[in-house]
């Protein structure tokens, strides 16, 4: 049997690079630049790869050429709630409307030891976390700046978008990751390649090979120092398609919208002095010109029994309903009814059968 966890996911190329909107200053606080940072993965090619791309852009691009591999905005971009110690993913949490904010990911600050993973606890401690509300001004764990002070940490989002850049594409395929740090840039790209993709789709296309442009633009945005609000110039991430593709996309759009003809049938008048037939003789001439039905042929039903994982958030929810318990404590029964290995469908649904009389 294959490690499903291992070769099941998400499609992606080898990543080629980092674009960045900031960089750290001398005290290792976070600044913005008004320019992409372009940093440059180890890889065979590296330096035809950051040589290819400085003759396209220079050192200090402000707007940059990509396209995407994959068709929908949900395969090359999403974002999170994140935060890292010693270099590693810690905490991951995610946000909807639906669920609220919930946890993704968990590690022990101290020990390291995963406690939820997929969104489902791995142990007892992971079951009794995420049966507390989530809290994201909470502080993950502390540590001492160069001047002895305690330096708290907490989740922040974080934006992943996998570009393709065309200039780099012709030495390395692959991709460069941009990953936008504040809600407005998460928020920018979110909604204008939503935009984009839900046009695309109303002529039957999608995402793949529409040039884009991502770039950067001072604005006036509002700014929180401290308990004060105030407006002050920052350099904001946008992403358009080309305007090329954009007016032909309308054009197509536009003719899609207009009536449909439906050509009829001709039907033959009579003339001066012309004899009405029969209806013997007219449905004798209906049936010359029919079309008889097209044949149907119904496949064979297959009925699938496909493994599930009796800890997966489908699981858990099933169990929660079927047994009006908490979701963590069904996650416990699930688990040491069936273990964390996958099972059938009909063995995990047998579980929930009545006893035969």
């Amino acid at each position: 049997m294959p490690i499903t966890d291992l070769t099941e996911g998400p499609r992606s190329y080898i990543k080629l690079g980092q674009i960045r909107k900031g960089e750290k200053d001398a005290e290792g606080k976070p600044r913005d630049l008004d320019y992409f940072r372009v940093t440059f993965m180890n890889h065979p090619k590296k330096d035809k790869i950051e040589r290819a791309f400085r003759d396209a852009y220079g050192e200090r691009p402000t707007s940059l050429n990509v396209k995407f591999a994959f068709p929908t905005v949900r395969e090359v971009y999403d974002a999170n709630y994140e935060c890292y110690k010693q270099g590693g993913l810690y905490w991951k949490a995610g946000s909807s409307a639906k669920k609220g904010l919930y946890w993704i990911f968990y590690r022990d600050a101290e020990t390291a030891e995963v406690e939820i993973s997929n969104g489902m606890p791995r142990t007892n401690v992971g079951a009794d976390i995420l049966s507390r509300p989530l809290d994201l001004n909470k502080s993950l764990y502390t540590t001492l700046d160069k001047k002895n002070q305690p330096v708290e940490h907490f989740l922040s989002p974080v934006g992943r978008l996998e570009v393709v850049i065309p200039e780099v594409a012709e030495v390395a395929v692959g991709y460069f990751e941009f990953r936008p740090e504040s809600p407005r840039d998460i928020r920018n790209i979110a909604v204008e390649l939503g935009t984009y993709e839900f046009m695309a789709s109303q002529f039957g296309k999608s995402l793949l090979g529409i040039p884009f442009k991502l770039f950067r633009r001072e604005e006036t945005v509002p700014k929180r120092i401290g308990t004060r609000l105030s407006a002050a110039p920052s350099w904001v991430v946008h992403i358009e398609a080309s305007a090329e593709w954009g007016s032909k996309a309308l054009e197509v759009i536009e003719a899609m919208s207009l009536p449909e003809i439906i050509e009829g049938e001709t039907i033959e008048m009579l003339g001066p002095g012309d004899k009405l037939p029969s209806f013997a003789e007219f449905v004798e001439k209906s049936e010359a010109h029919s079309t008889p039905p097209p044949e149907i042929h119904f496949a064979p039903i297959v009925i699938e029994d496909p493994l599930v994982d009796p800890l997966s958030m489908w699981a858990v929810d099933y169990a929660a309903s079927d047994w009006n318990k908490p979701k963590n404590e069904c996650a416990k029964i699930l688990a040491e009814k069936f273990g964390t290995k996958k099972i059938k469908k009909s063995v995990f649904l047998a579980a929930f059968l009545p006893p035969e009389v």
